[in-house]
This record gives C-alpha cells, structure tokens and sequence, in this order.
C-alpha cells in the first residue's frame, strides 16, 4: 500500500523541528508532513543551554552570559567559563527561523489546527488518525506530543516564571543566577533563578523540584518580592510569563514498533537530572537525520549518563535536604568547562570522573546499592 508521506512529525514543536530541518538538508530529502493543533507559534517558552555544538538555531540566540552563581545568598558560587557561555534562545525567535528553513523545501506540508488520536503501525506504514475523522499513511512517524506528567510518576521540576522590567536595578549583567536555594526538605528543592535580559529587564523564575505526590504553590507576589530584594528598583512591571514541568525520571515508552519513534520530552531527550532539552534535542535530532530511514544505534555514553541520573535522582529521593550542597560541590569542585559538557550530555571520561569525585562518597555509594542491587539482597 502506497503512502501520502515518507515522515510524518507528530508534533511540531522543538523536536518535531528540528528534526524536520536536518532531514530537509539531507541530499535526498523525505517527503514530510508537520502536524501540530495550534494554528499560530507563539512565545510560549525560554531554551537555555551552554552553546557545547553547533547548530542551525545560532542565529535565534538572543543572549550570552560567561558568568553563573549556584548557591544560597552570600554562601554562592561564582563561576565563569568565556569558552562555553550560558546562551538564551526564546522560542518565539527559533520558530520563525524554523519555519523560513522548511517553507524553502517543496518536499514540506503542514497540517496545523490538526490533532491526532491514533497511531495505527501496519506493515510497511502507519496511519494517522486525526480528531475530525481524515487520516493519512506514513512511511514513518516521530512523536512528539506533549506526554501527560501526573503527580505520583515521580520527581518533576516545575517553575513559573515572570519577565519584569526593573527601573533603577542593581545587578551585573554578565551575571545569571542557576540556583538561588530557597527550601529544601521533604517537600522539595526551591530556588530562583535570574536572567538578565538587559539592564533592566529580567526573567525571575520560581522553581521547585518536587517528590513524587507533591505540587507546589506560586504567586506572582513571591517572584516580585525576589525580585525587590535581589535584583532592585521600583514599580516593577510584568512583561511576560512562563510556565512548564519538566520529568525528572525517564519516561515511558507509550509509542512502540519500528516505525514509530517518540522524540523530544516524550523520547527521553530531556536530561531528567537537571531539566535541560535544548542541547538533547539537537543531539537527538542529529543522531536521528543521520540514521534515517533506520533507527538509530544506542551508545555506551548514553547508557552510562542515564544510570549516573539514576543514581543521583535516588540519592536526592534519600536526602532532598543536601541537594543544595551536591550541587554547589558540584559547581565548586569540577572546572567549568568539564561540568558543562556532563551537564549539555557530552562528557569525557575526565569530565564524569571528575564529577564523581566533586560529590560525596557514601550517599552516592547507598544509592548505587539501592538503584540496581536486587531488592531483598543482602550483598
């Protein structure tokens, strides 16, 4: 049986793009179809990351900062790294490059306003369902739908966020707040996190990490309150807002068969240790250009990373009480640079040995017992 496309991207929002944009530039490029319901793309988020790799988004970065703090008040780190700086891409800016990119390939269609209820694997295809009754065939499909992230799934990290302008702050801005702790106990890990956007203009973001079966509270008194104390200035004005949770576990596999690959979020690309997508996803959407039409091959670094996240995610189960002390030995201990490739998920032997060494031995070593020793064991 014939088929309408040859890739069809469920989804088409980071993920779904940019991997719609690797696969453009191969030397014989699929014919794709993006699907996704909203009909317009909006500013609806921030992607930070440290620019470790290029790719074809450089140009959307609106912001560079060499310099970063992890701490508590006046007990914080400061760390700096010119090599690898802290960059900001808002999205509003990395959809429309997105977009110009693929309107210039002839093999793309966009079915936008469209949702999908079905995925349908046969040999040799997948139909698409969609919610007003067509449905089309694919060679293959990339999923990328938002997956639903409930309470009880496990650790997830939430945040609400408001751009203010500040008259009169007082603030150097070559300098980003990572982690601000606030909290740290049963109920979860809080801190702040600062951006500046200009010498007035900052993104001041409430975020918790939250145990399994907790939910936070937020108001926009709170983040205006931090703001006063920390940043300065007067009648602060709200410009924008931003929200989101993020998994902090790694997610299941709700997509299966071999035509059928979920990316993004729903892939596993976040790294679930700290939240960080944007780099993930460039990885992924290379690794996965690359291999097309086949699937992709698992690495050993890969594997390696995701079992270093377990153990820290069951060592922060443990304790939620000393993570604002791992992640400042974390900062104070390993040199930039290496910290950044393990954080951006393309670490050397040096960099995960490294950081190893920076965190404490015993918590870590009953966690690794705990991890992936048999339940019952007495070894």
């Amino acid at each position: 049986m014939s088929c309408d496309y040859d890739v069809a991207m469920v989804g088409a929002g980071l993920a779904g793009l940019s991997l719609a944009v690797r696969l453009t530039a191969l030397p014989n490029p699929p014919r794709i179809l993006m699907i996704d319901p909203r009909m317009t793309y909006d500013r609806d988020r921030t992607w930070c990351s440290w620019s470790v790799q290029s790719h074809p988004f450089v140009e959307c970065v609106s912001h560079r900062w060499p310099e970063w703090t992890v701490g508590s008040g006046k007990a914080s780190i400061v760390r700096r790294c010119e090599r690898f700086p802290y960059q900001r891409i808002p999205s509003d800016a990395l959809y429309r490059k997105a977009k110009a990119l693929l309107e210039q390939a002839p093999m793309v269609t966009w079915a936008l306003g469209q949702s999908v209820v079905k995925l349908n694997e046969t040999p040799g295809l997948v139909q698409i369902d969609f919610s007003d009754g067509r449905s089309v065939k694919a060679s293959q499909v990339y999923d990328s739908r938002p997956p639903e992230i409930k309470t009880n799934d496990g650790w997830r990290q939430i945040f609400c966020g408001l751009e203010l302008r500040c008259p009169g702050a007082r603030w150097n801005p070559e300098k980003v707040v990572l982690m601000d702790f606030q909290q740290a106990d049963e109920n979860g890990v809080r801190f702040f996190y600062v951006l500046p956007l200009s010498n007035d203009v900052f993104l001041v973001e409430d975020t918790w990490l939250c145990p399994s079966g907790k939910s936070p509270h937020f108001s926009d008194t709170d983040i205006l309150s931090y703001a006063l104390e920390q940043i300065g200035g007067s009648e602060l004005e709200i410009l924008h807002r931003e929200k989101g949770t993020i998994p902090m576990f790694a997610m299941p596999k709700t997509t299966v068969g071999s035509r059928i690959t979920a990316i993004g979020t729903r892939g596993g690309a976040v790294r679930s240790s700290s939240g960080y997508a944007f780099t993930g996803i460039q990885q992924e959407a290379d690794t996965l250009a690359a291999a097309y039409p086949g699937p992709p091959k698992a690495t050993r670094g890969t594997f390696f990373l995701g079992a270093m996240d377990a153990i820290f995610l069951n060592a922060i189960n443990k304790h939620p009480e000393n993570v604002p002390d791992y992640m400042c030995r974390l900062f104070q201990n390993v040199k930039p640079e290496r910290l950044i490739r393990f954080m951006e998920s393309c670490p050397t032997l040096l960099d995960r040995l490294a950081v190893m060494k920076a965190l404490p031995l015993w918590p870590f070593l009953v966690s690794i017992m705990s991890a992936f020793l048999p339940r019952g064991s007495n070894r």
